[in-house]
């Protein structure tokens, strides 16, 4: 994960537990276009896109993951 991935990653991680949802899934997303191969990324995208509902959309975004490197415990943490 680059450091500018990483620093959108975070800033996501503390919307969405700030109930920001929307505003933190939008950063997710561009975390991901910085970084559209990390396995970490996809996983929240997953989370977050189940919490709101997204279910196909979350299934896929879990396929990205585990086709990233996301192992099946990772998955269940």
């Amino acid at each position: 994960m680059s450091a500018k991935s990483e620093e959108l990653y975070d800033r996501a991680l503390d919307l969405i537990q700030a109930g920001q949802v929307a505003e933190g899934l939008h950063t997710i997303e561009e975390s991901l276009m910085e970084d559209a191969e990390d396995a970490l990324t996809w996983r929240l995208y997953a989370v977050t896109l189940t919490a709101i509902g997204r279910q196909e959309d979350a299934a896929a975004a879990m396929q990205k993951a585990q086709a990233f490197g996301l192992d099946d415990v990772d998955g269940l943490l």
